[in-house]
């Protein structure tokens, strides 16, 4: 009786254990802040750009991806790379109100 009881113990508390791992954890991309921006490095260069996709983890954005407004060029970049992103959010072209963004 008490050999099953103690097999019972062992093997609920495993299931409760394997239930609560996390084999992976994926960050999600999304388009939320996507637009005409001004993006500032590290190094304190502002980058005029859109802003194609950004990949958001546990812990907000992990990063951005770009393409530059003047040279046209793609660019990656990872959130410790990134100071600041200043978005502009409008519903037309008349509305110029500016989304800042400290990351």
């Amino acid at each position: 009786m008490i050999a099953k009881r103690i097999s019972f113990l062992i093997l609920f508390g495993g299931l409760v254990f394997v239930t609560n791992l996390n084999a992976q954890s994926f960050v999600t991309p999304l388009t939320s802040i996507t637009g005409d921006s001004r993006l500032t490095t590290v190094d304190g260069k502002e980058i005029p750009c859109n802003i194609r996709m950004a990949m958001f983890g546990p812990t907000g954005i992990a990063s951005l991806t770009i393409k530059d407004s003047i040279t046209g060029e793609k660019n990656r970049f990872k959130a410790e790379q990134v100071t600041k992103t200043i978005t502009r959010k409008c519903a037309d072209e008349s509305d110029t109100r500016l989304n800042y963004q400290q990351i």
